[in-house]
């Protein structure tokens, strides 16, 4: 009984907590990266693909890429089901 207790299973977040640990998270990525990509001697390594554009035209142009690529990926790894539940939730 000890054992099975002992697993290492972990509590569930509370979607407000993992929310916020997930703006964290991609937070510190982003200034990791453009601190890279500004880095003369890590020049190589990073490239901006969306890059911060003053054309209005452009920057819509990528966020309609960015969103459908976010629905692709959201489809792909919850399906098509929980895509109409999530959008069941936000409505």
């Amino acid at each position: 009984m000890a054992e099975r207790i002992l697993t290492g299973k972990q509590d569930k977040i509370d979607p407000e907590e993992k929310k916020r640990l997930k703006e964290e998270r991609l937070a510190a990525r982003f200034k990791y990266e453009n601190n890279e990509v500004n880095n003369p001697k890590a020049r190589n390594k990073y490239e901006l693909i969306f890059p911060d554009l003053e054309d209005s035209y452009m920057n819509a142009k990528y966020e309609n890429f960015i969103k459908k690529a976010n629905d692709i990926w959201d489809e792909f790894t919850t399906g098509a089901k929980g895509k109409k539940k999530a959008a069941e939730q936000i409505a």
